[in-house]
């Protein structure tokens, strides 16, 4: 059984496991910003009122994934 230390060492770890930007090549510094884009949008059409957790999901990842592409089809005609 391992012993635990702490939040210092899980904390640690999370940093670890997760570098931050210049250190990680997955990093997507527009990330946040379209998160609440979507979030918002959902709640400003009043999805979540409607409709079921599964539901509200489906829609927010089919959501978050078109501004992506919109994003990453901006970013090429330029």
């Amino acid at each position: 059984m391992a012993t635990r230390y702490g939040p210092e060492v899980g904390f640690f770890q999370n940093a670890w496991n997760n570098p931050p930007a210049p250190f990680n090549p997955l990093f997507d510094p527009g990330a946040t910003a379209r998160r609440a884009k979507v979030t918002s949008s959902m709640e400003a059409d009043g999805f979540y009122k409607s409709h079921t957790r599964e539901e509200c999901k489906a829609e927010w990842h089919r959501r978050y994934n078109a501004a992506l592409s919109d994003e990453k089809a901006t970013h090429k005609s330029e």
